[in-house]
Parts: C-alpha cells; structure tokens; sequence
C-alpha cells in the first residue's frame, strides 16, 4: 500500500514539474540568455520557412538611422578605441600596406540584456584598402563611395538571417543567404607560385587554405548561430575538383561557399546569380554599384565562389551575373555563405 502511494505521488510530482516546463515554451535558462532545447523540440522550432525562404541564425544587416538610438548605443558602447586603447571595441585586424593593422574597430551590444546580441557598432579610423598591400586611401575609397566615413561610429542591428533554399531533399536543404552579408579577401597574398600557408602548401587561390574558409567556419559561424542552431548545420563534403592544376583536396566544412559548377546548377539564369550586400557589408568595403550611370546593375555587387582562375585568382560573380576571375587578395568582393541544413 505505502509503495502504491509512493509512486501516486512520484507520478504527481512529475506531471508537475512537465506543466511547469510547458508554461516556458520548453525554453532553458542559461544565464541571461533563454535556449530552447533541441531534444524537446523539431527542427523546424529553430527557423521561419516562407516558401522558398528560410530565416535561419542572425548577423549584422540594417544601418540603424533612429537618432535616439544611436545617442543610447553611443552611450553604451563608452570611449573611442585607438590602436594603443580598446576599450570594449575589438579590432577587426584588416591588413593595410601588407600587415594587420589596427584602423577599423566594432562592438556588439545586448541592448535588452537578452543574453543575444542586438546591435553592431563599427568605427572607422581609417578606410580599408580593397587591396592587402595598399595603403588607406585618401580619394575614391569604397567605403566612402558607400556612403560610411571615418571618425563616425555607425551602427547595425542583428536581424534573421535569409537564405534562399536551392535544393532539396530527404529532410535536408542546400540553402545560401539571399543577400551578400559581409566583404572579405579570399587571401591576403599576391604570390603566383605554391607556398606553404594555413598549414599546407599551395596557391593563393587554393580554397582549402584560404583565409575566407576559416572565415566561415569560424567568425561567421559563431557570430550567426546558437549552440541549438548549430545542431541543425550538416558537416558537408565540399567538393573542390576543378579540372586544372590549381584544384584543391575536398574539404569538410559547415559553412561554404558555392563553387563553379553549383552555381550554374543551381542558378538557372545569370540574372538569378545577381546579389545586392546588407548595409553592413557596404561598411566593410564591399563594391557596390551606386552611379546611376551603370544601371540595370544599380545596387549590385560581386561575391565570391571558391573555385580558382588561375593561381593568382578566385571566381566571382559580378553585379551582371556573370562569372569571371577576381585577385584572390581583394577585400571588396562580397560572401554569401551556403550550408546544409536538416529541415
């Protein structure tokens, strides 16, 4: 009998401690931050489908123009940086003049004290060079052409991201981001013969050594998503065969970038393969067509592929949609990440 009463009430407790549970979404609290755990919840729990679409992770997007907010922000984020004094800023360690040099800065905000952060500050001492080994420019520089000059502190709000979905099957999608989110080098060098970097030996347009990879599967992967959205992004084996001697090993990467042969296969048009940046990627230097006199391009920009030109130089695709051979060290080429995700 006294057994009988002891699990009555174990299953009580139990069944209470569910319903507790079930009135937080099962959400975990972490700190300030607030998780939803994967084992409790589908996949689907961690996205927005729309179609075509997936709002899928954040990263840095929308200039913020509210005058208030910016004051609040300002306030916040405390002093200016200066190469010998940070403050709460990190340098984003850009090259200039063939080294890494402290000139543009930025800072992320937990505005609601969430736990997730709300808002990206940049600051710019100086402009960034669209070529590792040029000094700032003083005329003409990209970044100013974007409208974004030095001395001022812009800021960015983290939206969800979206990606457009370009295949899909078996409860998993090859997805890409609808917009070029950020501006960086492929590699920073303008060496035309093998040489041993990033721990192997090989060209500059070698992607499996490249910078941008570990760009990917590094800064933007754990800027973008939560541990629980991780879960959701497949190891993929990329596929780095070229068909020329400036070929790669297969690499197994998170994040990617699309190669020759996807982007035709996935693109049906090369107007489809056109990408506008996010107001972010305009501050870190990415070429955006802004003359009038270049229209229908108006707007446009170049992004990366990871397949190699030559050994000096990476293909892009341009504000027009075509494919063409870029130098592997400019940093004013855009990123659209891929990946492969478990829907």
């Amino acid at each position: 009998m006294y057994k009988k009463m002891l699990n009555i009430l174990l299953l009580i407790i139990s069944l209470f401690i569910l319903a507790s549970c079930n009135t937080n979404g099962g959400k975990t609290n972490s700190g300030n931050a607030t998780y939803t755990s994967i084992s409790s919840n589908t996949p689907a729990d961690f996205y927005t489908r729309d179609g075509n679409k997936i709002f899928f992770g954040r990263y840095p997007q929308k200039k913020i123009t509210d005058e208030n907010l910016i004051k609040d922000l300002n306030t916040k984020a405390g002093s200016l940086p200066s190469p010998s004094l940070k403050f709460k800023w990190s340098s984003y360690d850009y090259y200039m003049e063939g080294n890494i040099a402290s000139y543009m800065y930025y800072q992320d905000i937990d505005y609601d004290n969430d736990g997730l952060y709300d808002y990206r500050g940049v600051y710019l001492k100086a402009y960034r060079p669209h070529n590792y080994n040029n000094a700032s420019p003083t005329t003409n520089a990209i970044q100013e052409t974007n409208g974004y000059l030095t001395d001022i502190v812009y800021w960015f709000s983290y939206d969800k991201i979206e990606w457009d979905i370009l295949a899909g099957a078996m409860g998993q999608a090859v997805i890409i981001t609808n917009m070029i989110l950020d501006s960086q080098d492929f590699y920073p060098s303008k060496l035309d013969q093998k040489f041993n970097h990033n721990g192997n030996i090989g060209y500059t347009s070698n992607y499996e050594l490249s910078n941008i990879r570990k760009w990917l599967n590094d800064n933007f992967y754990n800027t973008a998503f939560n541990n629980f959205e991780k879960e959701l992004i497949n190891i993929t084996n990329v596929d780095n065969k070229r068909n020329n001697e400036y070929e790669c090993n297969n690499t197994q990467d998170k994040i990617y970038l699309l190669s020759l042969t996807e982007a035709n296969t996935y693109y049906s048009n090369i107007k489809e393969r056109q990408a506008k940046g996010s107001d972010y990627a305009n501050s870190q230097g990415l070429f955006t067509v802004v003359k009038q006199i270049y229209s229908p391009y108006l707007g446009y920009s170049c992004w990366w592929l990871r397949s190699p030109s030559d050994q000096l130089t990476s293909l892009e695709i341009i504000t027009d949609g075509k494919i063409i051979g870029a130098d592997s060290s400019d940093s004013s080429r855009g990123v659209r990440p891929a990946c492969n995700i478990k829907l």
